[in-house]
C-alpha cells in the first residue's frame, strides 16, 4: 500500500497519518523527501514484509557537515492534535546526536529534537508543548512542510551511520489542558501563576496516564479542541472572551468542562454548565463537568485523585486508563521503568530495605487483584503503596562513594532559612553534601557590604550573606563556592540600570531593543564582572567561585555601537552601515562575529581565574554552563570546553536539567567526551528547574545514572526550604550517607 494523499489523511482513533514511509522505491521516495545541505537522497530499504525510508548521515565521510536534512512539502492543519509519535530505527544509536522533528510554517519552524538511547525500532513521543520556535510561523493551522534532521554526535568518532523512518503521526487525546498566553490586560506576575497552575494540572494529568494536550488560550476553537471529550482549565486566569465563548459551545454540543478557580468563574460558562450555584461548596460538579473552588497544590496527592476521580466519573472509560497508568507508575523509582525491574533490581542489603521490598511486592499484588475486579478506587491506592514502599527501598539501598562532589546550588544566597545558615549547612553535612554554591552576587547586586555594586534588601535585612555562609558552613567542613550571576541586571536598582545604559553599557538587540544585561565587550563592564569577584576573594575564606550566565542572552544580542565599532577594530574590517546588523547576525559575517563574542566571553574567564589563583592559590574557579554543546557556543557564545582545555576552570557543573533520563544520559555521555578526563564533572541535575519538579527518587535515580556514566559528583538546583524537606533527607538515606571527598581537592 503507498501512502495516503495528504488531502485524505485518515483519522484512526485520535491519530493522523502524516507519513507511513511506505514507499516502493528510491524514485518514490525522492519524490516527496528532498535531501537538503549536502545530505545523499533518501532511499528505501526493506525490513520484513514493508519497505523503510531511509536518510543517510555520512558524519566520517564529511567532517564539516552538523547535520543529516530532509524536507517534504504539505499542506497541513495541525492545530488540534497535541502531539507526534515518530517510528525510526538506528543499529548505531551512538553515531547521531539526536533527532530533531520540524515543521515550517510560513517563515519559520516549530522544532522538537530527541535523543536515540537504544538500538533498533522505537517510537519517539514530541508533545506539541516540546517544540522550540524558529523564526516568524504563522502558526499550527498552516503548516507548508515537515523536516526530519539527525545531528552530528559531539566528539572525535563521527561515524557514517544512517536512520530509518516507518511512520509519523500526530496524536491527541480525550483530554485537553488551555495554557494561558499573554495579554495587555494581564501582568506578568498573573501570567506567570497562571502558567504555573497549568503546569502543575498538566503534569498530573500525564501522571495519570491521559497525556493531556495542551492548547494555547488564543488558539481555542471548534476545530483546535477536534473530537475531545474533556477540556480541563487551571486556575489563577480569566479567559478571554473568545476562549469562553467556544468553551461554551463544548459544553453545549456535550463535552466536559473541568475548572480549577480560585477567582469567580465566568458566569457564560457556569450557565453553560447548568451548575447549582453553591459558595459553601469547594467542588461543585454535574454530569457537564466541575468547579474546584481552589488551586491545584503542588506535588498533592489528594489533588490527583481527586481529578482521577472526577474525570473517571465524567467519562468511565478514562478511569480503566488511569488505573492502568497508576500500576505502571508504581514500578517507576528512580532509574528503573517497572515493577520487576525494580523489585529484582534492588538487593536487600538490610532488614529494613527487605521489609519495604516485601510489602511492596503485597500491595502490588493486591492492586492487580482489584484491576482485575475492575475496582479502580482501589487499584490506585494499593498501587500507590507499592510505589511508596519501592521508593524508600529505593533510597535506602544507593551505593555512597567516598570520594565524589555534592554540592547544592542556593538561589536566594540566604540558604533554605533565610537568617539561619547554621540550619541548612547542618542540614547538608548530616545528608553527606561536600559542597554549596550560594548566589551572593548578580551583575549589579550583593548580598555583603561591597565597595563595588549596590547593596541588596537581603544584606540590609539578614546582614552579611557570605559571612555568615562561610563560618556554618566551615563548621560544618562545607566548602563554599560563591556563585555569582554574570552580566545579567535584573535585581540591580533601577538607578544603576539607568546609569549604565546612559553609559552605553548595556546590551541591544539586532532589532535594536535594549536589555537589562551589562554588554560583555564593553571594557568598563569586563572591569566591573572582574573587580566584583576579586572583592569576594580578597575579603572572605571562599573555597571558590562559581560563574553563571558567563554568556550572552541568546544570539540576538548583543548588537550595540560599541560591539560594532570593537569588532570592526579587532578584525580590521568595517561593518558598512547598509549591512549593520544583519551581516553579522546572518549574513556572510555571522560566524566571525560570532567566534568574536566567543572570545569576550572567554577572555572575561581566562582573566577572573588567573587574577582570583594569583590573589589565593589553590582557589577553585568553576561554571554552571548549558549542556548541549556545540549549540550554546552558536547561540549564547559559550565555549566552555575551551575553558576547560586551557585550564580557565577546575570542575564543570552542566545544567542537565531534564525529567528525561535517556536526555539526560545523552547530555552526560557527550560531556564526558568534550572534557576527557581534564577536570570533575559535576552533572546539575534540575530537581526544581523551570518547567520540572523531580521527586526525590527521581534525583537520586540521576546520581545513580550520573555514576555510572562516569561523572565525578553533582548538583542539584535548587536549595530551598522544599528540598531540604524533601530532596536533602532522600539523598542521605542512601546516596549520601558516607561523607566524601570533592574530587578537585587532588588524589
Amino acid at each position: 500500500m503507498h501512502i495516503l494523499p495528504l488531502f485524505l489523511l485518515a483519522l484512526l482513533g485520535g491519530q493522523q497519518v502524516l507519513d507511513d514511509f511506505h514507499y516502493g522505491d528510491a524514485a518514490s521516495a525522492r519524490a516527496v523527501w528532498t535531501a537538503e545541505e549536502g545530505t545523499p537522497p533518501v532511499d528505501v530499504v526493506s525490513e520484513g514484509d514493508r519497505p523503510t525510508m531511509r536518510l543517510r548521515a555520512p558524519f566520517a565521510a564529511q567532517p564539516t557537515a552538523r547535520r543529516t536534512v530532509a524536507d517534504r512539502r504539505v499542506q497541513l492543519d495541525l492545530s488540534a492534535p497535541g502531539g507526534f509519535l515518530l517510528e525510526a530505527a538506528i543499529d548505531d544509536p551512538a553515531s547521531i546526536g539526536g533527532l530533531t522533528l520540524y515543521f515550517r510554517s510560513g517563515n519559520g519552524w516549530y522544532a522538537s529534537g530527541k535523543p536515540i538511547g537504544k538500538k533498533g525500532w522505537q517510537t519517539l513521543r514530541f508533545s506539541k508543548s516540546s517544540f522550540n520556535v524558529e523564526g516568524t510561523p504563522a502558526g499550527w493551522d498552516k503548516i507548508d512542510g515537515i523536516r526530519l534532521s539527525a545531528w552530528r554526535p559531539i566528539g572525535k568518532d563521527a561515524r557514517d551511520t544512517s536512520i530509518r523512518f516507518r511512520r509519523l503521526v500526530a496524536v491527541w487525546h480525550d483530554v485537553a489542558l488551555i495554557v494561558p498566553t499573554p495579554m495587555k490586560s494581564r501582568t506578568e506576575p498573573e501570567l506567570a501563576a497562571a502558567r504555573e497552575s497549568s503546569h502543575r494540572l498538566g503534569t498530573m494529568l500525564n501522571e495519570l496516564g491521559l497525556g493531556a494536550d495542551p492548547i494555547d488560550e488564543d488558539a481555542v476553537s471548534t476545530a483546535t479542541l477536534g473530537r475531545r471529550r474533556i477540556v480541563v482549565l487551571p486556575s489563577n486566569f480569566m479567559p478571554t472572551d473568545r476562549c469562553i465563548a467556544a468553551l461554551a459551545k463544548f459544553v453545549r454540543s456535550g463535552g466536559k468542562l473541568v475548572i480549577y478557580s480560585a477567582a469567580p468563574v465566568s458566569q457564560r460558562l457556569h450557565d453553560a454548565m447548568q451548575l447549582p450555584d453553591d459558595p459553601n461548596s469547594a467542588v461543585q460538579e454535574n454530569d457537564r463537568g466541575a468547579i474546584f473552588d481552589y488551586d491545584v497544590p503542588a506535588d498533592s496527592r489528594e489533588a490527583r485523585n481527586q481529578i482521577a476521580t472526577t474525570l473517571g466519573r465524567l467519562l468511565p472509560p478514562l478511569w480503566k486508563e488511569i488505573a492502568q497508568s497508576e500500576l505502571d507508575r508504581a514500578g517507576k523509582v528512580g532509574h528503573y521503568e517497572n515493577f520487576a525491574e525494580a523489585y529484582d533490581g534492588m538487593t536487600p542489603r538490610t532488614r529494613a530495605v527487605a521489609l519495604r521490598l516485601g510489602r511492596a511486592r503485597q500491595d502490588w499484588k493486591t492492586a492487580n487483584y482489584f484491576f482485575a475486579q475492575a475496582d479502580y478506587a482501589r487499584v490506585m491506592a494499593h498501587a500507590q503503596a507499592a510505589h511508596d514502599s519501592l521508593v524508600e527501598a529505593y533510597l535506602m539501598s544507593a551505593d555512597s562513594p567516598r570520594r565524589e562532589g555534592r554540592a547544592v546550588w542556593n538561589h536566594s544566597g540566604t540558604g533554605a532559612f533565610p537568617g539561619d545558615w547554621d540550619r541548612s549547612a547542618r542540614l547538608l553535612a548530616e545528608n553527606g553534601f561536600n559542597m554549596i554554591f550560594p548566589n551572593m552576587l548578580w551583575g549589579g547586586l550583593a548580598h555583603y557590604p561591597s565597595d563595588v555594586l549596590p547593596r541588596s534588601v537581603t544584606f540590609r535585612q539578614h546582614g552579611d550573606q557570605i559571612e555568615q555562609c562561610c563560618a556554618a558552613a566551615k563548621k560544618y567542613g562545607i566548602e563554599v563556592h560563591v556563585w555569582k550571576v554574570n552580566f545579567n541586571l535584573a535585581t540591580a536598582p533601577k538607578d544603576f540600570v539607568e546609569k549604565l545604559r546612559s553609559q552605553d553599557r548595556t546590551q541591544v538587540s539586532v532589532k535594536g531593543e535594549p536589555s537589562d544585561w551589562l554588554c560583555p565587550s564593553n571594557p568598563e563592564n569586563q572591569k566591573l564582572e572582574l573587580d566584583s569577584l576579586l572583592e569576594v576573594v580578597r575579603k572572605y575564606p571562599v573555597d571558590g567561585l562559581h560563574l553563571d550566565y558567563i554568556r550572552y542572552p541568546g544570539r540576538d544580542y548583543c548588537y550595540c555601537d560599541g560591539c560594532r565599532h570593537r569588532f570592526e577594530a579587532a578584525t580590521g574590517r568595517k561593518v558598512p552601515d547598509a549591512d549593520w546588523p544583519k551581516a553579522c547576525f546572518s549574513g556572510d559575517r555571522k560566524d566571525e562575529y560570532n567566534d568574536w563574542r566567543c572570545r569576550q566571553i572567554t577572555e572575561l574567564v581566562a582573566g577572573i581565574s588567573r587574577k582570583a589563583k594569583k590573589l589565593r592559590p589553590g582557589l577553585k574557579i568553576s561554571a554552571a554552563v548549558f549542556g548541549s554543546y556545540p549549540g550554546c557556543r552558536e547561540s549564547v557564545a559559550q565555549d566552555w570546553p575551551k575553558w576547560i582545555s586551557k585550564g580557565y576552570l577546575d570542575f564543570v557543573c552542566p545544567m542537565d536539567y531534564s525529567a528525561d533520563d535517556t536526555e539526560f544520559a545523552s547530555l552526560v555521555r557527550n560531556q564526558l567526551k568534550l572534557i576527557d578526563g581534564r577536570v570533575p564533572l559535576y552533572v546539575g541535575i534540575g530537581a526544581t528547574a523551570t518547567g520540572i519538579h523531580l521527586t526525590p527518587d527521581q534525583v537520586v535515580g540521576q546520581i545513580i545514572l550520573a555514576r555510572s556514566l562516569g561523572a565525578a559528583g553533582f548538583s542539584i538546583f535548587n536549595l530551598s526550604p522544599q528540598t531540604a524537606a524533601q530532596i536533602l533527607p532522600a539523598v542521605g538515606q542512601g546516596a549520601g550517607s558516607r561523607r566524601a571527598l570533592p574530587p578537585h581537592r587532588g588524589p
